[in-house]
């Protein structure tokens, strides 16, 4: 029944090629298996020749042999132009099958390629932003180190400054104590001179034969 089913659907398939006069198409073969087909086609093909050899034959057994030959001829060469034409149709299904392959094959290669290349790009974006992301970091880490370091630096600046403002009122201090006490001195040499003055002076209006005291040479009071 099966091998039937082939060449009865062929012979529908090549009687809509005909009566709509254009090209068989994959679409109508499509579900018919070309492998079996073909032995279907080479098996009728030599049944057809069986046949033709068994019709000449007994065309020997006829008047008119000849004709008897160029009938079963004419049958035999009117079964293999259906089963030639068969073959066409297949041949052409299975070029256009191999076609459709091929450019599914090339499709799916691109395809694979397209995501190689899509995952690529989203590798080498990745890499990018994780480099951008670790220059900024650093950057970062830098300008943190170079503001502590101002920092410091102002710090050790600022405690310099105090240390030498400080200082500078100690000495300034001890300068003020020393010209202080110069002062001091200086005035008690002055008050023990005029005390000393004043005692002459007593002593000379008491005395005017007592000779004065001799100048003290001492810088002390």
């Amino acid at each position: 029944m099966k091998q039937l089913l082939f060449p009865v659907t062929l012979c529908l398939i090549l009687g809509h090629a005909g009566a709509q006069d254009a090209p068989v198409t994959p679409a109508l073969v499509q579900g018919l298996d070309i492998a079996a087909e073909r032995a279907q086609i080479a098996q009728e093909k030599k049944a057809a020749e069986d046949v033709y050899q068994s019709a000449v034959k007994r065309c020997f057994q006829k008047v008119a042999v000849n004709a008897c030959k160029q009938e079963a001829q004419q049958i035999k060469q009117q079964q293999f132009n259906e089963l030639r034409r068969r073959e066409i149709v297949l041949n052409d299904a299975e070029r256009k099958e191999r076609s459709a392959q091929a450019l599914k094959n090339t499709q799916d290669k691109q395809s694979e390629e397209q995501q190689l290349q899509d995952a690529e790009r989203r590798r080498d974006a990745q890499e990018q932003h994780l480099d951008k992301l670790q220059s900024n970091i650093e950057k970062n880490e830098e300008r943190l180190k170079k503001d502590a370091d101002i920092q410091a630096n102002r710090d050790a600046r600022a405690k310099r400054m105090d240390e030498l403002l400080e200082r500078q009122r100690a000495h300034d201090a001890k300068l003020k104590d020393a010209a202080k006490a110069k002062e001091n001195h200086q005035r008690k040499l002055e008050e023990h001179q005029q005390h000393r003055a004043q005692v002459e002076r007593d002593r000379a209006n008491r005395d005017p034969s007592v000779s004065p005291l001799p100048p003290r040479t001492d810088t002390q009071p």
